[in-house]
């Protein structure tokens, strides 16, 4: 279900305060979030506004746009999946963290560009076979749980 559901169905709660907490260096968020990474987090969040409002453009999606929607999303997870961000600012292999962000952020970009351009079916199924056997992960996922 979707949060915006969940929220709905489920009765508010009492808020709570949470405090910064992370296993990063000094326990705070320096691990991942600096000027070297700030390109990487405005594309996530681009990409992930970008996704959603993809995934509601396609309200009754034929069986070609539910699976390139699906492959977008898996290009979303995986472009948030890993941490990308922290092996660039702590680890030795920076330009492989980068290389496979914009690889996955490449694939993503492919895939919204044929979507919302409405490319014919044959060219969204070749196009979204091509990238789901590049990593070949979560053959269940529906795009639908961003509607």
């Amino acid at each position: 279900m979707t949060l915006e559901r969940a929220l709905a169905e489920v009765p508010a709660g009492r808020p709570v305060d949470l405090a910064e907490g992370s296993w990063g260096f000094r326990k705070d968020l320096r691990s991942w979030i600096a000027p070297e990474t700030e390109d990487m987090w405005r594309r996530l969040a681009e990409a992930e506004s970008e996704t959603v409002r993809i995934a509601r453009k396609f309200s009754s999606p034929d069986e070609s746009q539910e699976r390139a929607l699906a492959q977008l999303a898996r290009e979303l997870f995986l472009l948030q999946s890993s941490d990308w961000p922290f092996m660039v600012l702590r680890g030795k292999n920076a330009g492989y963290a980068r290389e496979r962000f914009d690889g996955h952020h490449t694939r993503w970009s492919q895939l919204a560009e044929a979507l919302l351009n409405r490319a014919p079916a044959h060219v969204l199924e070749r196009l979204t076979s091509e990238l789901y056997e590049i990593d070949n992960v979560f053959p269940a996922l529906s795009a639908k749980a961003f509607v």
